[in-house]
């Protein structure tokens, strides 16, 4: 069956500095001088501030918030640039800058010769590769784990000075991802190894046995509890090697058939990980970009999570069922 998938409309002011500029104005800093606009700079970090939406968000909040000594307006084009106050709209640089300004950027740079950093940073890249896809298999050379890899990779790039150290500094998303990140998956591991996820399985597994459930009927509501239950993850794998064996012995002895049993919770373990911002790996990262506020991921995800569950408890158990699956 097919996993149906939310797309957001196009975005014609940037998120983060919107969501920014209303809690300034709830805690009464507004109006905006220079310190302001330096703030906002620095917290957004270097890769949000060179986006066309940033900059033209930017650009509309102090045209409605900036001092009228225009100290706001003087910084912003000190930071960005001169020709940053006659730049485009929001919506025309979230919307034209993708095919527009990039077709524009690729006439100017067909032909151009690699730059330095360019080529540090292909060369860094396939190293980095290299070393993940090789561990353990060229014994000595690279032998690494994969978190050191990816330090090494860092390093290189700011030794060969690719990335500045402020470069590193200023990434306050990236500083978000790991610190946050780090503390959900040590909880994850700690609720695993001080047994509440095995006590948890275990009262699952007395509760199925002596509920008396029909097949089908119990195994639809194992599938929910499985896939709600990644509340308490950080991470997918973790998940499956926690629980899977133990939801699967369940469902067997629900009387539901061993491989349409084992097909549905593989099935359902692949919709688990847009739950919250830290259900899986990339969800951090992402989140950390600040294009979705937390209370809008949770709300959307559950109710995808909803729409894809019932898609594969009805459609694929009829499907499973007329392959003789389940």
């Amino acid at each position: 069956p097919l996993t149906i998938y939310v797309l957001p409309p196009p975005l014609s002011q940037d998120p983060w500095l919107v969501s920014r500029t209303n809690a300034n104005a709830k805690a009464g800093h507004l109006p905006l001088d220079a310190k302001g606009v330096d703030r906002l700079i620095s917290d957004a970090g270097e890769t949000r501030v060179k986006s066309l939406l940033f900059r033209a968000t930017l650009r509309e909040v102090i045209q409605k918030y900036g001092d009228v000594e225009g100290r706001a307006r003087a910084r912003a084009e000190a930071h960005l640039g001169g020709d940053w106050a006659n730049g485009s709209s929001p919506a025309s640089a979230a919307h034209n800058s993708p095919s527009a300004g990039k077709q524009q950027q690729q006439q100017q740079q067909s032909g151009r010769p690699w730059s330095r950093d360019e080529a540090y940073t292909l060369v860094t890249v396939v190293v980095m590769l290299l070393g993940w896809m090789g561990q353990g298999k060229i014994p000595g050379l690279m032998a690494m784990d994969a978190t050191t890899v990816a330090f090494a990779g860092v390093s290189l790039l700011i030794l060969s000075r690719v990335l500045l150290w402020k470069d590193v500094v200023t990434e306050s998303a990236a500083w978000n991802t790991l610190v946050w990140l780090a503390i959900l998956s040590g909880l994850a591991s700690s609720l695993k190894d001080m047994g509440v996820i095995g006590y948890f399985s275990g009262k699952i597994t007395r509760f199925f046995a002596s509920a008396n459930f029909e097949p089908h009927t119990g195994f639809c509501i194992l599938s929910a509890i499985y896939v709600y239950s990644h509340y308490l993850f950080a991470s997918c794998s973790a998940h499956m090697i926690s629980m899977y064996m133990a939801f699967l012995g369940v469902a067997t002895g629900l009387g539901v058939k061993p491989l349409g049993a084992a097909l549905m919770l593989g099935y359902v373990s692949n919709i688990m990980g847009g739950l919250t911002h830290y259900a899986t790996g990339a969800a951090p990262v992402l989140f950390g970009k600040g294009f979705v506020e937390l209370g809008e991921w949770w709300r959307i995800g559950f109710v995808v999570s909803l729409v894809n569950l019932v898609n594969f408890l009805l459609i694929g158990r009829v499907w499973l069922q007329f392959l003789d699956y389940l």
